[in-house]
């Protein structure tokens, strides 16, 4: 009964992002996309329908996360494509942001594969070097 409940309210919270109501000022509209294996979560994209001030900066349109026991195993640049193509076709956004931490390889290594063009490296509000790309 817990687990139900708890679940609901999150299907409730992901709807709001998605159209962008009861969301922190700080924050834009936005869409969970996710990857199973059976009924388990291994791979999940954060798809932002815009860019605020923050997000220009770091964070861009989308972030990833893969499951670290499912990692280097092509789930990420999967989803990733995915959430790209959600963008580019749902959102009609031509000019997609993707940014990563300058030393995360993993991340890089799949920015890049999606055909993306490195503009810049700055450092992010905690001094983070950033890479962003844009595709």
């Amino acid at each position: 009964m817990h687990l139900a409940i708890f679940h609901d309210e999150h299907l409730n919270i992901l709807l709001y992002n998605q159209r962008g109501r009861n969301i922190p000022a700080d924050f834009v509209a936005s869409t969970m996309l996710y990857g199973f294996t059976g009924d388990v979560i291994i791979v999940r994209v954060h798809v932002r329908h815009a860019l605020n001030e923050k997000l220009l900066l770091r964070g861009g349109h989308m972030g990833y996360s893969v499951a670290p026991s499912f990692r280097s195993q092509g789930y990420g640049l999967l989803l990733a494509r995915a959430g790209l193509k959600y963008l580019k076709e749902n959102l009609k956004i031509k000019n997609v942001l993707i940014t990563c931490d300058a030393e995360n390889i993993s991340s890089i290594k799949i920015i890049e594969k999606l055909g993306a063009r490195l503009e810049n490296i700055i450092p992010d509000s905690q001094g983070v070097a950033t890479r962003r790309y844009w595709v």
